[in-house]
């Protein structure tokens, strides 16, 4: 009589069932288009220009002004999906490495 509960209560165990996520409404595809376009950040933090070549720039960064350019992808693997940038260009002056500052 034991062995019989255990063994049903075993049986319970591994099959109940297993909920999946839902599913999101848009395809990634769909998401990914509403990326294009123009997207104003705040102070000193630039404004963006998504294009659907997968291609970025970013104008009026950092107190400096400064420029970016690169690509941009959207990553999957994880919920939030996660915005990547991977910067080509860039009109940052470097600093002289023979000058030390405190």
């Amino acid at each position: 009589m034991i062995r019989t509960a255990i063994l049903l209560a075993a049986s319970l165990v591994f099959t109940s069932p297993v909920q999946t996520p839902d599913k999101p409404k848009e395809s990634p595809v769909a998401l990914e288009r509403k990326m294009d376009g123009g997207w104003k950040g705040g102070a000193c933090m630039g404004d963006y220009t998504f294009n659907r070549d997968g291609t970025f720039e970013v104008q009026h960064f950092t107190p400096g002004n400064n420029t970016l350019t690169g690509t941009w992808s959207l990553r999957w693997d994880a919920l939030p999906p996660t915005l990547v940038l991977t910067c080509k260009t860039s009109d940052f002056k470097k600093k002289d490495p023979s000058r030390q500052e405190y």
